[in-house]
């Protein structure tokens, strides 16, 4: 099985959730999707990195990725 990246989150610096809409209705040969990440300190304060990730999937109705995508091009 070979592995290529299909999306990904940018920088952040700030505590929150961000979401992120992921497609696979033109990429009908996944079958399979992990989640990897790298994290680096970052400016003054302890030496140890603090941070908590979390990784929750769900599917959403195709009228709802329809309407997020147009949107998402409408920002573009």
């Amino acid at each position: 099985m070979t592995s290529k990246s299909i999306a990904a989150f940018p920088q952040q610096f700030y505590t929150g959730e961000w979401p992120l809409l992921l497609d696979l209705s033109a990429q009908p040969d996944v079958k399979v999707v992990r989640a990897h990440w790298e994290v680096n300190r970052w400016g003054r304060g302890t030496e140890t990195p603090m941070f908590e990730f979390g990784v929750t999937m769900k599917e959403v109705p195709p009228e709802i990725l329809r309407d997020a995508t147009a949107e998402a091009r409408t920002l573009a």
